[in-house]
């Protein structure tokens, strides 16, 4: 609302962006771009930048209901195929997880990384997939950066100060 209320020539101040995004290696040219919720949005431009590079973009978006999946339309545009789509109550694609519907194509091989951003549960889940399976992966985490110079630790995971380290970091 704030933002909406301001007008032309008035001054707001923005922090950031802070840490380091994904990267993607010159052999990883079958990409599994894994989205739960909002955290779609950053795959998109991920997927915008690898168009014409990638053998094969592979969108995954999940969420809980159909009216709560982001960017599925905009996905078709940019994709090699159509992107999967997993619900948690089943009311738009697979019924599931969206690691439900990444593990069939890790088991076939058809993907080689996985680049992800959405809660923290899901993103755990795809690391220790992507390590069963032996792929690289990079997920990006989220966290409230208070001092965004790592000093106060509010951004600690697992030892990353996500304000430099990530919020994109490899997965172990």
């Amino acid at each position: 609302r704030l933002v909406h209320d301001l007008c032309l020539g008035d001054h707001l101040w923005l922090r950031g962006p802070f840490g380091n995004g994904f990267c993607v290696a010159e052999q990883q040219k079958r990409l599994a771009l894994v989205g739960g919720g909002y955290g779609v949005a950053p795959l998109l431009w991920l997927a915008r930048t690898q168009l014409g590079v990638a053998e094969t973009i592979m969108p995954i978006i999940g969420a809980r209901t159909a009216d709560d999946l982001l960017y599925t339309s905009r996905f078709d545009e940019l994709a090699t195929s159509s992107p999967l789509l997993a619900t948690e109550d089943g009311s738009r694609g697979l019924r599931g997880r969206i690691t439900d519907a990444l593990l069939p194509l890790l088991v076939r091989g058809e993907i080689d990384s996985i680049f992800a951003c959405g809660p923290q549960g899901m993103l755990a889940a795809l690391e220790q997939l992507a390590r069963q399976h032996s792929i690289p992966c990079q997920l990006s985490w989220e966290a409230y950066m208070r001092c965004a110079i790592g000093i106060c630790g509010a951004c600690e995971h697992e030892g990353a100060v996500l304000c430099l380290d990530g919020p994109v970091l490899s997965g172990r």
